[in-house]
């Protein structure tokens, strides 16, 4: 599997964000097992509150999102 991730800090919310956004990005077809595996490896170390989960989810979602604005090469209508 050529996705690793380096859960830098399980504690952090805004990484749980990050790696969300990451897994939309470049693994959406794994975004189970790659939130699975997160969740896991975090579980060792404590509990994995729903904050972390919704930061997680937010950060996978709003990737489309993000694909859906306008680039800054097209014209906005004033």
């Amino acid at each position: 599997f050529p996705y690793t991730t380096l859960f830098r800090s399980c504690d952090d919310a805004d990484d749980w964000y990050l790696d969300g956004y990451a897994t939309a990005r470049s693994f959406p077809n794994h975004k189970e097992k790659l939130y699975n595996a997160r969740v896991q490896y975090c579980e060792k170390f404590m509990n994995v509150d729903q904050q972390y989960i919704d930061q997680w989810n937010e950060g996978f979602n709003v990737y489309g999102k993000v694909e859906q604005l306008p680039s800054s090469d097209t014209p906005v209508e004033e």
